[in-house]
């Protein structure tokens, strides 16, 4: 029995197509661009192995410079949530098919609304 078909992604404004030749600086710079211009969601998309590689690495520079430039003020760091989604890619003959790929969402954790409230003196 096969799996379900994934839902079908549509590419956003803050969406990171990341392949096997990515580089992880340049991408990671890019979301830190989405998320300084207040652009939600940022999310980074893959297909296959290498291309998924590329992702991770790009999502710890992009964690670092987030960590450096805005963490350090308020404790906020960012998650990321990965959703098995499918698109539509083209092949080199022109005709287009369905494929599995990965989104990595990013999600900003900003722990001081979880701390409870002091109850009144």
């Amino acid at each position: 029995m096969s799996s379900p078909t994934p839902p079908k992604y549509e590419c956003a404004q803050g969406t990171i197509k990341v392949s096997g030749s990515t580089l992880p600086r340049q991408a990671g710079s890019c979301a830190l661009h989405f998320l300084t211009r207040l652009i939600d969601p940022i999310d980074f998309i893959c297909i296959g192995a290498n291309a998924n590689q590329q992702a991770v690495k790009a999502i710890g520079v992009f964690s670092e410079m987030f960590e450096e430039q805005h963490g350090r003020l308020d404790g906020s760091y960012l998650a990321f949530r990965p959703l098995r989604v499918s698109v539509t890619a083209k092949n080199f003959d022109g005709s287009s098919q369905l494929k599995d790929a990965t989104v990595w969402r990013t999600v900003i954790v900003r722990p001081a609304k979880f701390l409870p409230v002091p109850s009144p003196a």
